[in-house]
């Protein structure tokens, strides 16, 4: 189950998120996704005593990469009916990214437990940085207890949380996108393991 994503600006101008979740096993699972996107800063300028001259520095902003032209490219027919055996070709779909950022997703569907597996690809709202998308997403595994953790040598940070048992979701911080997989459908959970390898897979290829 994708988890609510909250965009607002605080009265000071400084972009906030928060991240808004709950449900349990008998819940539905619905999703909204969130992010940040790293942005330049400048730091005030300073002077130092009569006469001397004002410094301006600013921080160079991190490399953004482009979306895919096609998510559904970004992972196999073969690695996806290790899912689901029956699954069929995947389908471009036109969900809205992060705070209504531009997006690349894909959806395949099959009938073992009325199953589907989303991808997309988003590029991160203006005035978020990365460093805030990690942030929320560390907060959203640690609301999750036992059924949500942090993955390693996935992108640039990577969290699973899976709030009822039929849905699990990894999203992913890679090259100033955020991508997120979402398995739904009955017996999720227990296919997390494959939900990893196909995230690992379609974010070697973002």
């Amino acid at each position: 189950m994708k988890t609510a994503f909250i965009l607002s600006l605080a009265t000071c101008g400084v972009a906030a998120l928060s991240w808004a979740c709950g449900g349990d096993d008998d819940a539905p699972a619905t999703s909204t996704p969130g992010g940040s996107s790293s942005s330049a800063t400048t730091a005030p300028a300073s002077t130092s005593g009569a006469g001397s001259a004002s410094a301006t520095s600013t921080s160079k902003p991190s490399t953004q990469a482009k979306l895919p032209a096609d998510a559904c490219a970004l992972l196999t027919l073969y690695e996806v009916r290790k899912l689901g055996p029956t699954a069929g070709d995947g389908k471009k779909t036109n969900d809205p990214g992060l705070g209504g950022q531009p997006a690349a997703s894909c959806r395949w569907e099959w009938s073992e437990g009325t199953s589907s597996l989303d991808v997309k690809v988003s590029t991160l709202p203006p005035g978020m940085t990365a460093a805030q998308l990690k942030a929320s997403l560390q907060a959203d595994v640690k609301k999750t207890t036992a059924n949500g953790r942090e993955l390693s040598g996935i992108g640039d940070f990577a969290a699973l949380t899976s709030y009822i048992s039929a849905d699990v979701e990894i999203q992913v911080l890679v090259n100033g996108l955020w991508l997120d997989i979402n398995l739904n459908g009955l017996g999720a959970r227990d296919k997390q393991e494959l939900v990893i390898a196909l995230a690992k897979a379609a974010a070697g290829r973002v």
